[in-house]
């Protein structure tokens, strides 16, 4: 029963290599038939003489995009909204803990007070 076991783990095992391998062939192949030459990355970060570059899926991201979209995420309202009900929700859920922890406090030691 064991010698059996172990051929089926085996093949198994080959089987499922031989698929992984056909598929990493049919993504290159794939890849040259389309005439893709990228890595595939998403995010590439290229770094020269003081100067960084990076390409989100392609698009060239540069600084100035960057300091724009966050000076439009602070004047939108969402944000802050979204940002303000956590502050508020975790606050709340603090001081609910706090009382609860408190009430559970007082009561072991009016019974273990009412012990000594």
């Amino acid at each position: 029963m064991g010698k059996f076991m172990l051929k089926c783990f085996l093949i198994t095992a080959v089987l499922f290599f031989g698929v992984l391998l056909g598929m990493q062939r049919a993504s290159v192949g794939m890849n040259h038939l389309k005439g893709n030459t990228d890595t595939g990355k998403a995010l590439a970060i290229k770094e020269s003489k003081g100067h960084t570059d990076a390409e989100v899926l392609g698009a060239a991201i540069d600084a100035k995009d960057l300091t724009a979209k966050q000076k439009q995420l602070e004047e939108s309202k969402a944000f802050n909204f979204f940002s303000s009900l956590g502050e508020k929700v975790s606050v709340l859920i603090s001081s609910l803990f706090r009382a609860v922890i408190g009430l559970i406090s007082a009561i072991l030691s009016q019974i273990f007070g009412s012990l000594s």
